[in-house]
């Protein structure tokens, strides 16, 4: 049986004049509890990475979280310079693995065996690779190597006259006080360049 028009006239009308669904609550704010247990969480103390750097120092925790490169700084580290020695400075040669954004200071990978293809980078970090730098990128390595892994060639062979000793200072990234050539890799002799074919130390 089919509805007669003023039945169906008067169901358009009430359906027309029916106000709009109601917006949804807004979200309340969150509490001052949550608020300090999420400011916490973003900036639980953290050590300084100068003293990852340079384990001689004593340096205060600073605020973690993913701040500024100078942020995982103590203050001291941020005014004064930082020294590291030769044996541990390098100039890389070969693409160099750009450093971990998920991590502490050292860029570290699982260790993998000597056959394996590609080189294994041990702990390390790359600086002076910011696009204000003056002068080559370098690569510091966390601990002493009697042979460095292929493509990194010391400073030491380089720059003999550093002292034993190459200083930085923590901008947006670690810049070496000492002035550094940008022509470091066209004066590497023979001997040197032979390192870049030499096998993988094994892990």
């Amino acid at each position: 049986m089919s509805s007669s028009p003023s039945s169906t006239e008067s169901a358009v009308s009430t359906s027309a004049s029916s106000p709009p669904p109601a917006a949804p609550a807004p979200l309340a704010p969150p509490t001052p509890e949550v608020v300090a247990k999420r400011k916490r969480k973003l900036q639980a103390p953290a050590p300084c990475w100068g003293q990852e750097l340079c384990p001689n120092l004593v340096c205060p925790v600073v605020s973690g979280g993913k701040g500024a490169f100078r942020e995982h700084f103590c203050e001291r580290c941020r005014l004064e310079d930082l020294s590291v020695v030769t044996s541990r400075v390098y100039l890389p040669i070969i693409e160099v693995p750009p450093n971990s954004r998920t991590t502490g200071f050292w860029n570290e990978e699982p260790a993998r065996p000597a056959r394996c293809a590609r080189i294994w980078w041990p702990a390390h970090r790359v600086c002076n690779q910011t696009s204000d730098s003056v002068g080559p990128r370098l690569v510091i390595l966390r601990d002493d190597f009697a042979t460095p892994p292929p493509g990194l060639v010391s400073i030491t062979s380089l720059l003999p006259s550093l002292g034993g000793r190459v200083v930085f200072r923590v901008s947006r990234t670690l810049t070496p006080v000492s002035w550094l050539p940008s022509t470091l890799a066209a004066e590497l002799t023979a001997g040197q360049l032979r390192q870049l074919t030499a096998a993988p130390p094994p892990p």
